[in-house]
């Protein structure tokens, strides 16, 4: 028999909330039903490609539309907002990464959803690369993880708008664009017994001379750059390094084990033996909205389920905050963080969040 698909709604019609809109056509276990953003022509151009209704009060759309689910692509500080609403409506939460501004805040956003008796999902689209994903699930052919390395590195370029203030960013690129490389490395490997990070913001300067004209640039206190080191027990180790204002941009993930390496793009994955001979390699050519069709098919069966999606949910999520939350600490104490201490310390077990690979247990 088949299942009617579930009435979705989206919070933010931006670039992300575009690519999942173009996502959402190839998902047949969704249905948009409304699309909601402040900015009235953005909700209008976004909701007639949707054939859906536009508004600029998601609190009205929840209302009138009575979506299942609310996918949010909005600015940390509004999504903040809209979490304990769609929990009051009774529908569920599939949230862009990173999950929130801070792990305070990422529980309380799970256990109102949870409280709600809702689900709740994380959109980490490079958990669904064809090339990470492919790494990661035939990791164990490289043998047990000494070592993983993941880099991101791009040029923002222009303003960062709501990206350099910290009180409504919640941080710098660490957050922004290095979640996701965490959490890759937290999927390989598991939660880290420690972490030290160094972050900065000497990449951007704080004004710009234009034409003998000095720019200023605002408010800016987020971070631009980072790196990150991650302990584990047995002596593994994980690195990750990101920053906003170089290029080339690029981006890797590398898992070194005991019987060889393998590194992946977004463009392809190369497995290698320990003398480093070419052992396989896969192919991919990912796009993030390529990428968002196979997870959002997955949160919307297993919504359908009343079951919690296969990976990413948010309580998950909460061991990739943890990390973010111990590096942004380490580098403001210069010393390395204990993760599952601060998870811990909000009532949180990290093995009800996800096992920790054997591999990665020493």
């Amino acid at each position: 028999m088949d299942v009617a698909p579930l009435k979705i709604a989206i919070a933010g019609a931006g670039h992300l909330g575009g690519a999942c809109l173009d996502a959402l056509r190839r998902v047949a276990g969704f249905a948009v039903v409304g699309v909601g953003d402040v900015h009235g022509d953005a909700a209008a151009g976004a909701a007639a490609s949707a054939r859906a209704p536009a508004f600029t009060d998601i609190r009205q759309m929840l209302q009138q539309v009575r979506p299942d689910v609310l996918l949010i692509t909005t600015p940390p500080a509004a999504a903040a907002e809209l979490i304990p609403l769609a929990a009051q409506v009774g529908c569920h939460v599939i949230k862009a990464a990173p999950l929130a501004r801070t792990l305070d805040e990422a529980v309380q956003m799970v256990e109102r959803v949870e409280g709600a008796g809702r689900r709740f999902a994380v959109l980490a689209p490079r958990r669904w690369y064809a090339t990470y994903r492919g790494l990661l699930e035939r990791r164990g052919e490289v043998g047990p993880l000494f070592l993983a390395r993941a880099e991101r590195v791009l040029s923002w370029g222009g303003r960062l708008g709501w990206r350099a203030d910290r009180a409504s960013a919640g941080g710098g690129v660490l957050l922004e664009a290095g979640c996701e490389m965490i959490d890759l490395i937290v999927a390989a490997m598991g939660l880290p017994e420690e972490v030290y990070a160094v972050t900065g913001r000497r990449g951007r300067p704080h004004m710009v001379e234009r034409e003998g004209e000095v720019e200023h640039q605002g408010i800016y206190d987020t971070d631009d750059t980072a790196v990150v080191v991650m302990r584990y027990a047995g002596g593994a180790a994980g690195v990750v390094t990101v920053s906003w204002v170089t290029s080339p941009a690029g981006e890797h993930l590398a898992l070194h084990g005991q019987l060889g390496s393998a590194v992946a793009t977004a463009v392809e994955c190369r497995f290698c033996d320990a003398d480093g001979k070419l052992a396989a390699r896969l192919e991919g050519d990912d796009r993030p909205v390529d990428a968002i069709v196979p997870q959002l098919a997955d949160v919307a069966a297993r919504f359908a389920a009343g079951a919690d999606p296969a990976e990413s949910s948010a309580r998950e999520h909460l061991l990739t905050m943890a990390v973010v939350e111990a590096a942004y600490l380490s580098d403001r104490t210069g010393q390395s963080e204990n993760p599952a201490a601060l998870l811990k310390a909000r009532d949180i077990r990290p093995a009800a969040c996800k096992p920790v690979p054997a591999d990665a247990e020493g």
